[in-house]
């Protein structure tokens, strides 16, 4: 960073202003159109304890009671 853009302070909105630009997900992070981390992980905790299985949130693959058969995350 060069010391005339530290000394005139415009280096911090330039900066800012160029991360991410062009790059935005259309979604908001708190979209409420879409499940929430929360509905995710209550949504596997309802199908293990209904059915024993579910849809791992990590990686998708198989969950069982005992953990995620492909990735070994866990619900505790």
């Amino acid at each position: 960073m060069s010391r005339a853009l530290l000394r005139t302070g415009t280096a911090v909105r330039g900066r800012a202003s160029c991360v991410g630009a062009g790059r935005r997900d259309p979604h908001r992070l708190f979209d409420p159109d879409r499940p929430t981390l929360e509905d995710r992980v209550l949504r596997a905790w309802e199908d293990l304890v209904e059915t024993g299985s579910a849809k791992c949130i990590v990686c998708g693959g198989e969950m069982l009671v005992s953990g995620c058969q492909s990735c070994g995350s866990q619900l505790t």
